[in-house]
């Protein structure tokens, strides 16, 4: 009965353990980002090469649905954001983390999302992670001014 149970318990133990290791074989189609409250924003960045390019895909801007393409090279942003991505898409970094969205009923809110190719969503709570993919908001706002694309 002994070795039963030993056997049992180390069954479960495996079959946890094995449920929480991340498949490397998952990967990401898709980063979505919204911006809610001021400064209102969404787009996607979809999976791709990002050797040198970051295609962000908007469909809301200023509270309006829209479509539209801002394109960022490495003269726009650190090239460090690139590798970054490429590691994201692949689902090479963790994207788990202690970040909570304030609760505070005005404001605004920024929100990421790692899309899988089933379209399931799953936020980004990894803070530094967070603060690393804020900088994309920040030079796509950059070049929408520098270039006068949009009445801002």
């Amino acid at each position: 009965m002994n070795l039963l149970l030993k056997n049992v318990l180390m069954l479960s133990l495996i079959v946890i353990f094995s449920s929480c290791i991340k498949s490397n074989n998952d990967s990401y189609s898709k980063l979505e980002f919204k911006r809610l409250g001021g400064g209102n924003k969404e787009f996607f960045i979809s999976s791709s090469d990002f050797q040198n390019l970051i295609q962000i895909n908007f469909t809301k801007y200023n509270f309006k649905d829209t479509t539209f393409v801002v394109l960022l090279n490495t003269a726009d942003i650190e090239i460090n954001i690139f590798s970054t991505i490429k590691q994201l898409f692949n689902n090479k970094i963790n994207i788990d983390g202690e970040f909570k969205q304030p609760t505070l009923p005005t404001g605004t809110w920024a929100y990421f999302y790692m899309i899988d190719k089933n379209s399931s969503r799953k936020e980004i709570t990894n803070i530094e992670l967070r603060d690393l993919l804020l900088l994309i908001e920040n030079a796509v706002e950059k070049k929408l001014k520098k270039n006068n694309n949009l009445s801002l």
